[in-house]
């Protein structure tokens, strides 16, 4: 079962400056990828938007994030007073579970705001195999990993 939802009271915050909503695709995690959409208003024109996502496990350790300084986008954010940012993740690495979302805005250098578990999220990874161990036993991220075998 996959589910988006909004679990905090800054989800949605109208007439505040900074992170002012955030969506997650339930289609595309269906899928098997990430589709998160950030929302942002500020005040003053911010010169070098920088927007930020990572997301939790249910034991609050962080296990990925993005932003648009390290992974920008294919045309760079222009200087804005606001807009929406959209991060694909292709495919979502991540084992079955229940994870959260932390977003973060700057202007390239200094914080400007964060909404700290804004979202939160079900996610069922497509192919896994029946006998998968907990995540607290292997870790939340699945990796594509290939294996080889030599005879000794």
């Amino acid at each position: 079962r996959v589910e988006a939802l909004f679990v905090a009271a800054g989800a949605l915050r109208s007439g505040h400056f900074g992170i002012t909503g955030a969506q997650v695709s339930a289609t595309e995690l269906k899928a098997g990828r990430l589709r998160l959409s950030i929302s942002f208003n500020h005040h003053s024109l911010i010169g070098d938007p920088t927007l930020g996502m990572v997301i939790y496990d249910e034991r609050n350790h962080p296990i990925l994030g993005s932003n648009t300084l390290f992974s920008p986008p294919r045309s760079k954010l222009a200087p804005s007073t606001g807009g929406t940012v959209t991060v694909f993740v292709d495919p979502l690495p991540l084992w079955s579970g229940s994870y959260r979302v932390s977003l973060w805005l700057s202007d390239g250098v200094s914080p400007l705001d964060h909404a700290e578990s804004v979202l939160q999220f079900d996610f069922v990874a497509p192919h896994v195999p029946p006998n998968v161990p907990p995540t607290a036993l292997i870790g939340a991220t699945r990796v594509n990993a290939e294996w080889e075998f030599e005879h000794s």
